[in-house]
Order: C-alpha cells, then sequence, then structure tokens
C-alpha cells in the first residue's frame, strides 16, 4: 500500500450534474431504523435500515454508504465518487451540483491514487478554495468487500478534520447530503444524522476467553522480521493471546532458521513453557516448521508430527518462486490437525497477472494440505495466513475446496475487529488505504466450531480494556497487518 503525506493544496472543482435525486430520512437514535451496517462485504443488513430501500446510512461515529457497481470490479479499481455536504449548506465548501460540498471520497484515488491505488479523501475549506487530503488509515475509511464484487459497503469516520469540515451535520446532529457518483449516474440522498460523538471509536470490551478444549488460532503478518527488530509489542500480544499454533508470515526473507524461530518464541511468548508441561513431564517448548519458505512458519508448543514439502510450486506465470507455504501436523488436544499458513502473491487487481498467480497458488496448496492431511492422518485441516484476498473470489474457493473432513469446503471464520462492527486486518497510522482484509482463518466446520473469531487493534481499545489485557495502544501496529485469532471448539 502506498502512504503519501498529508498535504494541503489547491485544484479546479469539477462540476458533477445529478441525473437522478432520491431522498431519504433515515430513523432512530443511531440514524437507522433498525440495524446498523456491519462493513463485513455482505450488504444484507441494509435491507431492515431506514424504510429498506437506504443506501445510506449513520451512527454516532460513522456515515455509511451501500454501492452498488453493476459488474464485478475491485473497489480500488471502482470510479466511485462520494461527495458529502456535512451542513446541507450551499454556502459553505465547494459549490458543485446544487452542493456545498465539504468532504470528497474516491475509491480509486482518480489522479491521486498512485501506483497502488490508494483512495482519495479531501476535506474541502469552508471557503470551497482549499483541500486536505486525509489518510484512509486517519479517515477510518474501509470498503468491503477488498476482492472484486459487485455491491461494497463504505463507512467513513465522523471525526476526521475537525478543524476544516462543518460542526453541523458531520460532527453533530444535523442534516448532511450525500452524493454518490457511479456508472455515469449522480444520486443525491438526504441524511439525518443523530449526534456525533465527536472522537475516533474506541471500545471497552474485553479479550475473549479460549473456551476450555478449544484450540486457539492466530494468524500474524509480522512486517519481514520486526518481531526481531522490536520485540517488546509481539511479545506483549503473544503473551495476552497465548495461542496454541501460530501461523506467521513474512518473518524473515528465507534466513531464519526453525531453531533460530523457535528459540524467539520460547524467549518472548515464555508463558507456554513456564505453565505447561509436556506428555513427558517436562517444561513445553515451541517448534516451528518454516519449509524455507520465505517468512511463513507454523509455530506450536504442542507436538508437530509431520510436515509439508519444503518447494510447492505453481507454474504458469512469470513467476517462478516456490509458493509461500509452510504446512504440519500439530498434536492439538483436540487431536492431529494440519495446520497451513500462506501468504500468496500481493497486488494487482482482477483478471492481473498477480491475480492469476495467486490462483494457481491456491490450487497447489489445496494439493499439498490434502496430501499432507493423507499421510498423518490428521482428523483435519486448518488454512490461515496473509491471502492478498484483492482480485477474483475464486481465490478462496480455490484455496479451501474439498478440503473438510466430510468432502465439503473449509469455512471462512467471520472475524471482526474486537470491539468494531467491521472486518479489516491492514493498516497503520499515516497509510493511506481503504483498510482491506487481507488475512483470514479457514476451518473444518463439519468438526469444529469457531466459538471466538476476532481481529486485534490495540489502538481501537479503551485504556481501560488495554491495561486489563496487557497491552499498550501501539502494540497491533508494530506491524502493518492486524493479528486475527480463531477459537477452534470440537463439535459435539
Amino acid at each position: 500500500m502506498q502512504t503519501l503525506p498529508t498535504q494541503t493544496v489547491a485544484i479546479a472543482a469539477r462540476a458533477v450534474v445529478a441525473r437522478v435525486v432520491t431522498a431519504c430520512a433515515c430513523a432512530g437514535p443511531l440514524g437507522l431504523a433498525s440495524a446498523q451496517p456491519v462493513v463485513d462485504g455482505d450488504a444484507a443488513e441494509w435491507a431492515e435500515i431506514g424504510n429498506g430501500g437506504e443506501v445510506v446510512a449513520a451512527d454516532e461515529h460513522f456515515i455509511y454508504a451501500k454501492l452498488d457497481m453493476g459488474r464485478l470490479i475491485n473497489p480500488r479499481a471502482a470510479a466511485v465518487r462520494i461527495e458529502i455536504d456535512a451542513d446541507a449548506d450551499a454556502s459553505t465548501g465547494r459549490l458543485s451540483g446544487g452542493l456545498g460540498v465539504d468532504l470528497i471520497i474516491q475509491a480509486d484515488g482518480g489522479e491521486r491514487g498512485g501506483r497502488w491505488g490508494g483512495p482519495a479523501v479531501l476535506a474541502i475549506s469552508e471557503d470551497g478554495r482549499r483541500e486536505t487530503q486525509v489518510m484512509g488509515f486517519e479517515a477510518d475509511l474501509h470498503f468491503a468487500p477488498t476482492f472484486a464484487g459487485e455491491t461494497y459497503e463504505m463507512r467513513i469516520a465522523r471525526s476526521i478534520a475537525q478543524d476544516i469540515l462543518p460542526e453541523a451535520g458531520m460532527l453533530s446532529e444535523g442534516t448532511a447530503l450525500v452524493r454518490i457518483v457511479s456508472r455515469g449516474e449522480s444520486t443525491v440522498h438526504r441524511l439525518e444524522l443523530p449526534e456525533a460523538s465527536g472522537l475516533r471509536l474506541e471500545s471497552d470490551a474485553d479479550l475473549p476467553a479460549k473456551p476450555e478444549g478449544a484450540v486457539r488460532v492466530m494468524s500474524w503478518n509480522v512486517l519481514w522480521g520486526k518481531p526481531m527488530e522490536n520485540p517488546a509489542p509481539f511479545s506483549r500480544v503473544f503473551e495476552a493471546i497465548k495461542p496454541d499454533v501460530v501461523l506467521i508470515q513474512e518473518w524473515d526473507r528465507g534466513d531464519s532458521t526453525e531453531a533460530d524461530i523457535s528459540g524467539w518464541f520460547t524467549q518472548h511468548a515464555s508463558w507456554a513453557t513456564e505453565t505447561g508441561e509436556s506428555d513427558e513431564g517436562s517444561a513445553r517448548a515451541w517448534q516451528t516448521r518454516n519449509n524455507d519458505a520465505w517468512g511463513v512458519a507454523v509455530a506450536t508448543f504442542h507436538p508437530i508430527s509431520g510436515e509439508g514439502g519444503v518447494d510447492v510450486f505453481a507454474p504458469g506465470t512469470r513467476w517462478n518462486f516456490p509458493v509461500r507455504v509452510a504446512a504440519a501436523t500439530v498434536e492439538t488436544p483436540a487431536g492431529p490437525l494440519v495446520f497451513g499458513t500462506v501468504h500468496y502473491k500481493c497486488c494487482g487487481s482482477l483478471g492481473s497477472e498477480e491475480d492469476m498467480r495467486r490462483t494457481l497458488e491456491a490450487k497447489a496448496v489445496n494439493v499439498e494440505l490434502q496430501r499432507l492431511a493423507e499421510e498423518t492422518e490428521a482428523i483435519g485441516i486448518v488454512l490461515g495466513g496473509d491471502f492478498n484476498h484483492i482480485g477474483t473470489p475464486k481465490v478462496m474457493d480455490w484455496s479451501v475446496e474439498g478440503l473438510d473432513a466430510d468432502g465439503s469446503d473449509l469455512a471462512i471464520a467471520q472475524a471482526s475487529v474486537l470491539g468494531d462492527a467491521a472486518l479489516y486486518t491492514f493498516g497503520q497510522p499515516g497509510m493511506n488505504n481503504i483498510r482491506p482484509r487481507l488475512d483470514y482463518i479457514t476451518y473444518p466446520d463439519a468438526m469444529f466450531e469457531a466459538v471466538n473469531a476476532f481481529v486485534l487493534e490495540t489502538s481501537r481499545l479503551s485504556d481501560a480494556s488495554l491495561e486489563a489485557m496487557g497491552l499498550r495502544r501501539a502494540d497491533s501496529h508494530a506491524s502493518d497487518h492486524l493479528p486475527l485469532i480463531v477459537d477452534l471448539l470440537p463439535v459435539e
């Protein structure tokens, strides 16, 4: 993802003429009649919002929109423009098509998109002459799904750019006008907003406790060796979560041995060795399988009874390096399970070379996991990691096809951010992106129930929650990805 500096510049206004004008007023104390949007890429709940026909909504923290694209497309490639007249006053902001536009959101970034297609979030001054670019992270901007779809959900924080945007509407109770420009058409929606909190959403959420008998799985892309450069925040997160199995990506660039990684965990995730004993009565030691696979590894303090192949290839594209996958059969308290961790090819979009590479990687990983499960007589397969899922939806389909014990597909754990109603796994302060969901954990739901599934973003939690967990506000942002945790409980 590209990171751009915050900047204030003047540009010429773009006049957009509205062809279709609709109006809606969302009722209820949160601006919603009976449901709050969950920004997860499934827009089904919008049928319960307002009178069932709304495409904009709001609560005390966010403004939401439902975007129908009319074709399969990536959000970063979608020429969708959302203009918000925060105070419904044409005399403030930039006059455009009868609206006084105070805030502009361009999904694909337009001319500001850059190499990585970052979004453009522009706060307009009261006189309409200046615009300030707000980074996607600071705007709390989120689009879902991250992969190609026909319908998207979007949200943006009402608390952004408080020194620029008008207090009425955006930052307090009031009326806003929202124009959505897409597919050559422009519609304007009237939105009655509840009183705004004025603050970035922070939650008093508790850390979910692992149920007795469950296997806690954690996946984390740790940003090319950051745990070795700055171990403290990673150690605090591991100590708080206490995972049984960790699926790692970007631990290094292929120069750490399994002993190196195991040694790091033994030192910095010491709760496992201090509080547990193996079947033989000795202290439990962390074990790792990385298969020389460029920074991906499976780490656990349970016994490892089998491991995947060293080189797994996906021929057919211009890239000839092995698939970044590591796999191991782990003797968990619930029985022997194959755990696979992947880091699929990054970048690109729907139909790109990178997207084709990801589909081939998914098929190769699927075959490798089936082979290891059969060879070690494992009772099930768990696959997680950084899927870089930004193109065809089929990448996930081919990854999990037929891998459950009953021959069905693995299930995808729907892990929302702890204390938030959104599904994303990527982003750091200062980044300009749409907070994508790149990381997943899939599991055999014929045998296990995902009783807890959550993403940890420490900056989203209150001071009281962080103190209770033994964490600090910046801990999860030691990497550009967020840790993803799922508790798998055997089905009776």
